[in-house]
């Protein structure tokens, strides 16, 4: 050991003047990234700490130098929400294991009678990916994901990732404690009054203030960068279950309507009885007359996940979920197949679009059965893509997507896939799955300025059909301080009254970027 070296962060400047994001949307001039390391011995928790400092030492750097200051986790959001022209910090690096909590830092009042065995404390830098391997190993899973494991926790708590688990919700929905570097001299242990979580003797062993406010957590549950630099969340999880996954070609009548408007399946025949997990439905514009949708729907499974290797194997009756992380895999949404589409065929054409849906989306002959982990185990990106992506109200779930079906036909074609996931919703003040029950839809394809033009559309179209929504923060929008007004009403006045309660001003200016302040989210307001 190197004595004190070995119990200070590493922090290295890699001298970048320019980055760009994953999905190759955005390419943005920056003064400096660092690569930040934890330090390289030392227990866990000493060397989580140590971290903390460094971070409010690049908080007061970015002040002393008057610029802004970002943290990147896996560079996936397709808007520019995680970007600034100052300072990146690549917190990749900083994913010390999932900490479990002993029962005597449990707050009494905490429902879970299975406390230690539910809540984890996750560094910020942690993947998808990262946490169902050390929760695997624990006999524990997360209650949802997206199809993206590259993502960091943080990160992708931060713009409202979701998945499509109906009853379950998104990320935002199980993340119950934040430990936020707020300032050069100040971070905070945030959770909620109403739903305590820890004693006050965690925050301590952080050196964190403790707060207890609803309106400060719920702000700062999906902050969009702009609450200072998350270093660590608590979550709750799930034991481990094994998922059945089922895709079938359904037809878009009246009755699957009716479901997609409910979330009541009684009225049609799905692979299981009773309620689905997860809900997913694919909308290929070009034969939804003739072929309707694909469906795809995720059931608990009773077996064992012990006992997987036995059920998959020899007609055990499912088809073992596919792990490749460098290719095809049976979790994949239209939006990560159609990057490596759109690479060799950049202007797609409605035929092509057939072609496509029928070839990377067929029925399934067997279930597929996995993890969440297994079966959305996606980590790469396949190419240049343009994706925009609205939640709206369950029972506008069909009104929304035949508008869209009708400005394809008076103004397509859209060179791309319409999806739709359901899921519950979330309490965060600017969360854009708002609504308690959640239909999520999705239009991935190609990048061009066709299809700009047809998102730029489709936003005007939703506004003057009077449908309720709001934008996805990691997907591609345009939105002006009119625009927030209309979809969000006074929850913007409430999240920047809770971040002027929660960070100085010069600390917000520091986390105030280019995106925020086009939407009047600026460090003064």
């Amino acid at each position: 050991m190197n004595g004190d070296t070995d119990l200070k962060p590493k922090l290295v400047p890699t001298n970048q003047t320019s980055w760009q994001n994953a999905h190759v949307t955005y390419n943005q001039p920056i003064r400096q990234l660092y690569d930040l390391w934890n330090p390289a011995q030392g227990e866990n928790f000493d060397r989580y700490n140590a971290t903390t400092q460094t971070l409010m030492d690049l908080i007061g750097q970015a002040q002393s130098q008057n610029c802004g200051l970002r943290a990147l986790g896996g560079g996936w959001s397709l808007s520019p929400a995680p970007a600034t022209d100052g300072i990146l910090v690549n917190t990749k690096l900083m994913n010390i294991p999932v900490f479990p909590i002993g029962a005597e830092l449990v707050d009494p009042a905490y429902s879970d009678p299975e406390r230690e065995k539910t809540l984890r404390f996750v560094q910020c830098g942690n993947s998808i990916l990262e946490l169902h391997r050390q929760l695997r190993e624990q006999g524990r899973g997360l209650k949802s994901c997206g199809a993206s494991n590259g993502q960091s926790l943080a990160g992708a708590l931060s713009t409202g990732t979701h998945g499509a688990g109906i009853d379950a919700g998104s990320i935002a929905n199980y993340v119950v404690g934040l430990h936020i570097v707020v300032g050069p001299s100040r971070h905070v242990w945030l959770e909620r009054a109403s739903y305590p979580v820890v004693t006050k003797d965690f925050a301590d062993a952080l050196g964190a203030e403790w707060i207890r406010d609803d309106n400060l957590f719920n702000a700062a549950l999906i902050s969009i960068g702009g609450f200072g630099l998350i270093h660590g969340l608590m979550i709750e999880t799930d034991p481990l279950f094994l998922y059945e996954m089922y895709r079938k070609r359904m037809p878009y009548d009246t009755a699957m309507k009716d479901v997609m408007n409910t979330l009541d399946f009684s009225k049609i025949t799905l692979p299981k009885p009773g309620r689905p997990y997860h809900f997913q439905i694919l909308i290929n514009a070009y034969d939804v007359d003739q072929k309707g949708v694909s469906v795809n729907t995720l059931y608990r499974s009773t077996i064992d996940p012990k006992d997987e290797a036995k059920n998959t194997a020899n007609g055990g009756g499912f088809d073992p979920a596919v792990t490749d992380l460098s290719g095809r895999t049976q979790g994949d949404d239209a939006l990560a197949v159609l990057g490596k589409v759109t690479q060799t065929i950049p202007g797609l054409t409605p035929a092509t679009i057939n072609v496509f849906m029928n070839t990377e989306f067929p029925d399934l002959n067997k279930p597929v059965l996995g993890t969440l982990g297994e079966i959305f185990s996606n980590t790469t990106t396949r190419g240049r893509t343009a994706s925009t992506s609205m939640a709206v109200p369950v029972d506008y779930a069909t009104r929304a997507l035949d508008l869209l079906l009708a400005l394809n036909k008076s103004n397509g074609p859209f060179a791309g896939i319409f999806s739709q996931r359901f899921v519950k919703g979330n309490p965060a003040t600017l969360g854009w799955i708002h609504y308690p029950s959640t239909c999520v839809i999705e239009l991935d394809g190609a990048y061009s300025n066709d299809s700009m033009a047809f998102f730029d559309l489709v936003a005007k179209s939703f506004i003057d059909q009077s449908i309720p929504h709001r934008f996805h923060w990691g997907k591609m929008s345009k939105l002006t301080p009119a625009d927030m007004t209309t979809l969000y009403g006074d929850d913007v006045k409430q999240w920047l009254a809770a971040r002027k309660q929660l960070l100085d001003l010069p600390t917000r200016k520091v986390f105030t970027n280019a995106f925020m302040e086009g939407m009047g989210l600026s460090a003064d307001a």
